[in-house]
């Protein structure tokens, strides 16, 4: 296998990375779902998905507001992002997102 390869598949996000991405986001404020998928930088369909999951797992709580759907981080969705930063930092991994919060 070439180093491209290689190179591509390291710069692919697993779950894990997607769910934090999402979590990420609307922690810093993207309450609407054109906003996280923008802030995550994921599909349409990928967020619709990801977010029911979040929602199941108590980490997110969505409410209709002026006929729009709006997010917003619970407290376990809190700790469970502040729990994977802090696990990230301190194994001092290359991940991109620990990179964008470490400031």
């Amino acid at each position: 296998m070439s180093e491209e390869y290689f190179a591509a598949v390291r710069l692919r996000r697993s779950v894990l990375e997607l769910k934090i991405e999402i979590l990420r986001a609307i922690a810093e404020g993207a309450t609407k779902q054109s906003q996280v998928i923008q802030r995550s930088n994921i599909s349409w369909s990928m967020a619709q998905n990801f977010i029911k999951r979040l929602e199941s797992q108590g980490l997110i709580e969505s409410k209709r507001t002026g006929g729009r759907k709006t997010f917003d981080i619970t407290e376990r969705g809190k700790r469970v992002l502040n729990s994977y930063l802090s696990m990230i930092r301190e194994l001092e991994l290359d991940i991109p997102i620990a990179q964008t919060l470490k400031n």
